[in-house]
């Protein structure tokens, strides 16, 4: 999908004190009360905008005052190119207001809806939250095959970074951590994870985990990778 990040440096006012972007943590509060609910770290494009030395991608939305629509960081009038851009990571935030305040600036959070779908569904009483396309993932000690140069070494989601290649050929291109969620041990695939896991198997694709045995085991942090792809292959588990 398309990158909505910012450079790590960017600098986070909090309700108590300042953070940088790469810095911050799930349940972190902002300085206009919106909280954290998930943090975002994905391989760096080699083109990013400079609004007002706030470093973006160009697909990132931002808020345009005279129309008052969200735009690309690229469209933006006080938006300059950077062509040569050197980190190999960029990130971004989720939080409880779907906004990221930054300066003069509002930008709009990674989750992929965007604001005229938030206007309809907060008109018809839909929770935010529930409509976010990752609101969950795995425990922190799930271990994945990942393919280190010839090696094939089982690496817990918690320590992969972007760039890294799952067994099967996937590429990461981005891993998120979240809030503290609900979190169900999933009894026949040994396996913890929130409760809306997508499994494919070769008849059909299960979503929510239906059909599967799982019981409550609390709430914790969870992890959750995005690939080139879009499939996790694991433990002869598809997600």
């Amino acid at each position: 999908g398309k990158k909505k990040c910012f450079d790590g440096n960017t600098v986070i006012n909090l309700k108590r004190g300042v953070k940088t972007m790469q810095d911050l943590n799930p349940g972190d509060i902002l300085e206009d009360d919106s909280r954290v609910t998930a943090t975002m770290k994905c391989l760096a494009p080699k083109k990013m905008y400079s609004i007002k030395k706030i470093i973006v991608t160009a697909e990132h939305p931002v808020l345009d005052v005279e129309t008052n629509f969200y735009i690309p960081a690229s469209e933006h009038k006080d938006s300059v190119l950077i062509s040569d851009y050197i980190p190999h990571f960029v990130y971004c935030i989720s939080t409880s207001s779907k906004r990221i305040k930054i300066g003069d600036y509002t930008f709009s959070d990674w989750d992929e809806l965007d604001y005229m779908d938030r206007d309809e569904l907060l008109r018809y009483g839909t929770s935010l939250k529930e409509q976010c396309l990752i609101n969950g993932g795995l425990s922190q000690n799930t271990r994945l095959p990942m393919k280190i140069g010839t090696i094939i070494r089982d690496i817990r989601i918690a320590n992969i970074i972007p760039g890294m290649n799952l067994k099967n050929g996937s590429k990461i291109l981005a891993t998120i951590k979240t809030e503290p969620l609900d979190t169900y041990e999933y009894i026949q695939q040994q396996i913890e994870g929130s409760e809306n896991l997508v499994f494919k198997t070769k008849e059909d694709i299960l979503h929510g985990g239906e059909k599967m045995s799982k019981k409550y085991i609390g709430k914790q942090s969870l992890y959750h990778i995005i690939t080139n792809n879009g499939i996790i292959k694991f433990k002869n588990i598809t997600l």
